[in-house]
Parts: structure tokens; C-alpha cells; sequence
């Protein structure tokens, strides 16, 4: 292996450090704001918005955050299908963007209540709903949103994710969001003496958004990493693919 070669594997082995500490912080960060939340008091930030604490805020925050690495990766696959042979992968990045466009609405929504206030002007406009379904008609929004994420999922396990721990930290993420998804539809009346404590679907919308966020920083770590092996002019052609294995080279 040559001494740029060598450079290489380093660098790509000091972004394996950087995801797992970027991920690690975010982890910290979520920690310690559901502690903050949880010791100020359900009602403490009732003048900042609608919901009477920062659940809401916090998921913001988070799906913000996914939205900006979903953007990143954007970028990088566009680069990377410059001078990649897998065709396949030279217009994965619009997909890239309209995911991150998706996030910053879903971040937009957890703040301005989006879908809560489109939900009761079709209910206003359509007063013969109620006669067809029991449920509110944001229930009807929080349906499409799910078609929506089935279709994405697919999208991303299939074509778009880089990586074990990209898909891992998403699946765990998609199961989180769909069990959050399932306690917004059904009346709290139904649950609340079942769970351990009342703001379960908030941690879980923040548990989904970090569970994403950490999905798409692992995607760009490992494209970021196959950016550079195609950049070093390689003297080994049987070396380690990035692909399967995460961006370490293995053994």
C-alpha cells in the first residue's frame, strides 16, 4: 500500500470516529433535554406553543437536523454520480432532497400544528364527514403521511441507504415513528393508564428523529468515504468495499 493510500484509509477511519462521536452528541443532547423537560414541568413552556411543553420543540429541533444531513447526502451523492459507474446511484440524490424538503415540513409541522389546523378546516368544509368517520380528519392527514413513509422506506433499504448502521439506526427509526404515528390516531383516554407516563408519543417522535438523523449522518459517513477511495489512485484491486461492511476496512 502506498503512502497515499495509506493517508487514505486514515482519513476514512478518522470519519468513522467523527460519525459515531456526531451520533454519541446528538445522543447526549436528546439525554439531557428529555431530563431538562421532564424536571421543569408539563406546563413550564405553555407561552412558546400550543402543547404546554417542549416535546414538540425538541422534535423540531431533531427533524431539523435530519433534513440538513438528509441534504448532505444529497450533495454527496450528486458528486458521487459524476464520475461513478453505477448509474444507478447518479440520480439517487434527488431522492436525497425531496426527503430533506420532507423533514423540514415534518419540523415545521411539530411546531406550527400543520396538519391539526388543516385537519379542522376540512372539517369545517366538510361538515358531512363526521356522518362517514368517527375519527378527526387529521387522523385521515397522519394515513397519507404513513403511505408516504411505507413508500420512502422501501425507497431508502432499497436504493438509497449506505451501510448496516444506516439501515439499522432507520429501521429503528421507522418503528419508532409507526408506534408514535399509532398513539397520535388513537384517543389518549384509551392508553394513558397503560403507560409509564403521559408524553410517551413525544419521546417517541424525538426517538424517531434521532433515529433518523443518525441513519443519514452513517449514509454520508460511508459515501463520504467512498468518495475518497475513488479519489486515491488504488495500487490493490482486490481492496475492502466500503458498501457492505460499514467504512472501515476489514479484516
Amino acid at each position: 500500500m502506498s503512502e497515499l493510500e495509506m493517508r487514505g484509509e486514515q482519513l476514512i477511519g478518522d470519519i468513522e470516529k467523527a460519525r459515531k462521536l456526531a451520533i454519541w452528541g446528538l445522543f447526549i443532547a436528546i439525554v439531557l433535554f428529555v431530563l431538562f423537560e421532564a424536571l421543569r414541568g408539563e406546563y413550564f413552556w405553555s407561552k412558546i406553543k400550543c402543547e404546554g411543553n417542549l416535546w414538540n420543540y425538541g422534535s423540531s429541533l431533531i427533524y431539523f437536523t435530519a433534513a440538513e444531513m438528509a441534504i448532505v447526502n444529497a450533495v454527496l451523492f450528486a458528486y458521487y454520480g459524476r464520475f461513478a459507474s453505477d448509474g444507478r446511484r447518479s440520480w439517487i440524490w434527488a431522492l436525497w432532497a425531496v426527503v430533506g424538503a420532507a423533514f423540514i415540513f415534518f419540523a415545521c409541522d411539530e411546531m406550527l400544528e400543520v396538519h391539526e389546523k388543516v385537519g379542522l378546516a376540512i372539517e369545517r368544509a366538510v361538515p358531512t364527514l363526521k356522518r362517514c368517520y368517527a375519527g378527526r380528519a387529521d387522523n385521515l392527514i397522519i394515513a397519507g403521511y404513513a403511505v408516504g413513509a411505507v413508500l420512502f422506506g422501501f425507497a431508502f433499504l432499497r436504493r438509497m441507504a449506505t451501510g448496516r448502521e444506516a439501515r439499522a439506526y432507520f429501521i429503528s427509526g421507522f418503528v419508532a415513528i409507526t408506534l408514535a404515528s399509532g398513539l397520535d390516531v388513537i384517543p389518549r383516554g384509551f392508553y394513558l393508564r397503560y403507560l409509564p407516563f403521559r408524553e410517551t408519543e413525544e419521546l417517541l417522535e424525538v426517538l424517531a428523529g434521532f433515529l433518523f438523523a443518525a441513519a443519514f449522518i452513517s449514509s454520508a459517513a460511508v459515501m463520504l468515504a467512498k468518495i475518497l477511495r475513488g479519489c486515491i489512485p488504488s495500487s490493490d484491486s482486490a481492496a475492502v468495499s466500503v458498501e457492505g461492511s460499514g467504512i472501515g476496512t476489514r479484516a
